[in-house]
């Protein structure tokens, strides 16, 4: 329920139910069970639509506003960027495989080397 409730409240702030949804997930707990994603989005999304229908058009000092109203730029970047955000993401991509390889190898070099186990059980 308390997943559930922020992810409604984001929703309903910022106009984005999967943002809320992820927010409520990051924030609330450390296991989410996967069949509590689509609850929580399902109340996000209603909570944003009801939110958005009681806005009334006319101004008024009774109407709902959002805190944060979201507004995306149309033109957020050039398509001559596109080719260098490609590399970007492929860079990072390949520098973070290589991290968790050496993770993976430093991890097991640890735990079948004797010497190391006994000086890291007594830290």
């Amino acid at each position: 329920m308390l997943a559930a409730g922020c992810a409604v409240g984001v929703a309903c702030t910022f106009s984005s139910p999967v943002g809320g949804v992820l927010f409520s997930i990051e924030v609330t707990s450390v296991y989410f069970a996967i069949r509590n994603y689509w609850r929580g989005f399902f109340a996000a999304t209603w909570s944003a639509t009801v939110f958005r229908l009681l806005q009334v058009p006319i101004e008024t000092e009774v109407t709902l506003t959002a805190f944060s109203q979201t507004a995306f730029p149309t033109n957020a970047f050039l398509p001559e960027e596109l080719p260098f955000f490609a590399f970007i993401g492929f860079f990072c991509g390949v520098l973070s495989a290589f991290f968790i390889f050496l993770h993976r190898h430093l991890m097991l070099f640890l735990r079948q080397n004797k010497y190391a186990k006994t000086i890291f059980q007594q830290l």
